[in-house]
């Protein structure tokens, strides 16, 4: 299941992303992954933007919905 949300504005004639939320779990509510810019961990690298994964907390890109949605499918097509 893929939960997101998007606050996006155009600035200068540019479309800025303020704040957004990718959150990708099981049907039995287990956190596969999620991306989000939620300012929780200053110590990361890219911060706010980073992805957890389980109960980790990773540096990350700001994702866009198309990257979210080729990683769920490749994890989907390559699972055993």
């Amino acid at each position: 299941m893929l939960d997101f949300g998007e606050v996006i504005v155009v600035q200068h004639r540019r479309i800025v992303k303020l704040r957004y939320a990718y959150h990708y779990q099981t049907e039995s509510g287990e956190v596969i992954f999620r991306y989000d810019n939620a300012p929780h961990f200053p110590n990361i690298i890219t911060y706010p933007h980073h992805k957890h994964v389980g109960a980790t907390v990773e540096p990350a890109k700001v994702p866009d919905l198309s990257d979210v949605l080729q990683e769920i499918e490749q994890l989907i097509f390559n699972r055993d």
